[in-house]
């Protein structure tokens, strides 16, 4: 018996043929009697879209399992772990700020760890993880920089709110025109939008930025 596992499959989107592909896999893929797929990605919106969808060749072709976020218990050890194996300190409660930071982003928790370590030369102290932080954000100032310059200002409204805390209840009157963003209507074309651009992604009735590193530049910026 074999497992296959393919990451990153919401990129069969950019095929020349994207459907046709994945109506060829499918066809083939139901006669597989000793074959396990795992097909998963980091772009949850695109893969729902895939299995989702009725219109789509593979809809409900699959069972569909949401991964929760590595805990923040898990990172706190792992970031102490690894200063102390480096002959470096780090306490618990910075290890447990760096991963709250960036809520527990697997790929950003790491880059921020790194760069906390290269500013470190024996303990990490409060001041080192303020610089830090710092340098994290300016490492990614060009990428947030031009994704923010094709936003409408209805988007940049509807991010404001988000950052302010705002993670549900959008097509309310009060959070309407606290935050001038039209009609109920046009809230939902802004999500829309939002998250065809990959910027927020809804979960659980709730709405949340994708990258945790712009919601932190977005918070300085706005």
């Amino acid at each position: 018996k074999l497992i296959v596992c393919i990451d990153e499959f919401q990129n069969v989107e950019n095929f020349d043929d994207p459907v046709g592909f994945q109506q060829k896999i499918r066809a083939q893929w139901q006669k597989h009697k000793n074959v396990v797929y795992c097909l998963y990605g980091s772009k949850r919106h695109m893969l729902m879209q895939l299995f989702e969808k009725r219109s789509m060749p593979l809809y409900r072709f699959s069972e569909v399992i949401y991964l929760d976020k590595i805990a923040k218990e898990h990172w706190v050890k792992y970031i102490v772990n690894s200063f102390h194996s480096g002959r470096k300190k780090i306490s618990n409660e910075l290890a447990g700020m760096i991963a709250d930071s960036v809520k527990c982003h697997p790929y950003y928790v790491q880059q921020f760890a790194h760069i906390v370590w290269n500013n470190t030369d024996k303990k990490v102290t409060r001041a080192i993880f303020d610089k830090s932080i710092m340098e994290l954000v300016s490492n990614n100032v060009i990428l947030f920089e031009r994704e923010f310059q094709f936003l409408s200002n209805g988007q940049i409204n509807f991010l404001r709110a988000l950052k302010d805390g705002v993670n549900r209840g959008f097509t309310s009157n009060e959070v309407i025109r606290k935050y001038n963003l039209g009609s109920s209507s046009n809230v939902i074309r802004i999500i829309s939008a939002l998250e065809d651009k990959e910027i927020i992604d809804r979960f659980t009735n709730n709405i949340e930025f994708v990258d945790p590193v712009f919601e932190l530049w977005l918070k300085m910026r706005l």
